[in-house]
């Protein structure tokens, strides 16, 4: 057996504490050329009406650094580790501590 690398805590929370707000406020580049590409192409007048809005959100949320939708949802993390990391049994207390501090230092529906 080969030497095991222990993922630290602390380090997986700062991640997701630091991940929440980026992942609230700003959509992808793909996603954004997505609706860019949906909007000419659509031709009904309430799909385009819809489409305009969704990309005035996505704008106005990136400027203005507030979430894309009032409802930012729930979050869930998946930690997924190859087979030679060891994953201390308190690393999920560390993150849901994350989340929590995420939610009161930056504008994010407690949903």
């Amino acid at each position: 057996m080969g030497e095991r690398t222990i993922l630290e805590p602390e380090s997986v929370a700062k991640a997701v504490e630091q991940a929440l707000p980026r992942l609230a406020i700003s959509l992808r580049k793909d996603c954004l050329g997505a609706l860019g590409m949906a909007l000419d192409s659509e031709t009904h007048p309430l799909g385009r009406k819809a489409l305009e809005q969704l990309c005035f959100n996505a704008q106005l949320a990136a400027s203005d650094n507030v979430p894309l939708c009032q409802d930012t949802g729930y979050v869930s993390v998946l930690l997924e580790v190859s087979g030679d990391i060891l994953i201390p049994a308190d690393i999920f207390s560390a993150v849901n501590a994350a989340v929590a501090c995420a939610y009161t230092q930056y504008p994010l529906r407690k949903s």
